[in-house]
């Protein structure tokens, strides 16, 4: 999935939360949960069965009452990754579900190293866990071996698997929805409900360059290859050049339409090196 030597690189870096959110286990990152960590928030009055080693004895000693320090506790980051595998994703040379698993082992070496805890899910006509919440360096090589299993699924439902995952995870943490968008059904939906639910949620556009730039013209009998639909066309200069205006206002759209919500959106090409990717268009947009 990822060179020896680009991996020695991700284990340099973290994926950066602009929020805290309740941890689940102890780790590097400042929690929404109270508990023993190294940032004092507040005070709370002491209740029978607290243990007398947190009470703030100066407090006492002026006010002769018992009060209990709090602190952010240190928990780590809960991170899923969705992975559209719909039929549409298997385009492209080399194909978008390629590139979609090579993104999802650069985002869990990132986790791992940094005791973050990582699941990853895959979407099609409905959700499947790849794996659970893992942590650990070590676990990477079990990360490369469920992805290498997924495989092309049928048609896409964004919006019922999304509902599907939120439902399944009640604590809010980041999601990295990974896909080329190709939903009948829209991708706003899915996308307002995970904001809603309180998800960080960065968008991953992959769209492949044969989608940007089709090598073929006369006349054609298309299929969709999700329902079977076809459609016979005659490609001009001029159908050709519609379509290309019509795929950029699409991702222009798409991009305006996750910045008004606070949802950071990465496009990522087909020809793109994972090395390009990471180290240049992440770091760049902050999310590493």
């Amino acid at each position: 999935m990822l060179s020896p030597a680009l991996r020695r690189q991700l284990r340099q870096f973290s994926i950066r939360s602009p929020r805290s959110f309740h941890g689940a286990f102890k780790g590097n990152r400042r929690s929404l949960d109270r508990g023993v960590g190294i940032e004092f928030t507040d005070y709370r009055p002491y209740e029978i069965g607290d243990d007398l080693r947190d009470v703030d004895w100066n407090v006492y000693a002026r006010s002769d009452r018992l009060f209990l320090k709090q602190f952010n506790a240190d928990k780590n980051l809960q991170i899923s990754v969705l992975v559209d595998n719909s039929r549409s994703m298997d385009f492209g040379n080399p194909t978008k579900l390629n590139a979609a698993k090579q993104i999802s082992a650069g985002l869990s070496s990132i986790a791992l190293a940094n005791f973050d805890l990582i699941a990853i899910y895959t979407l099609s006509d409905q959700l499947r866990q790849i794996f659970s919440f893992i942590a650990g360096d070590r676990s990477f090589h079990k990360v490369e071996t469920a992805l290498s299993s997924i495989e092309i699924g049928k048609t896409t439902d964004l919006n019922t698997n999304v509902r599907r995952f939120a439902s399944l995870n009640r604590k809010s943490g980041i999601v990295f929805l990974i896909s080329d968008f190709l939903d009948p059904s829209s991708y706003k939906n899915s996308l307002k409900y995970l904001v809603s639910r309180n998800f960080e949620v960065y968008v991953i556009h992959v769209i492949s360059e044969e989608e940007l730039n089709p090598q073929f013209s006369g006349d054609l009998r298309l299929e969709d290859v999700e329902t079977g639909r076809t459609k016979e066309i005659t490609v001009t200069d001029q159908v050709m050049e519609d379509y290309k205006k019509r795929f950029s206002d699409f991702c222009y759209q798409f991009a305006q339409f996750c910045l008004n919500r606070g949802i950071t959106y990465i496009r990522c090409h087909n020809q793109n090196t994972m090395d390009r990717f990471f180290l240049n268009d992440l770091r760049q947009v902050g999310v590493i």
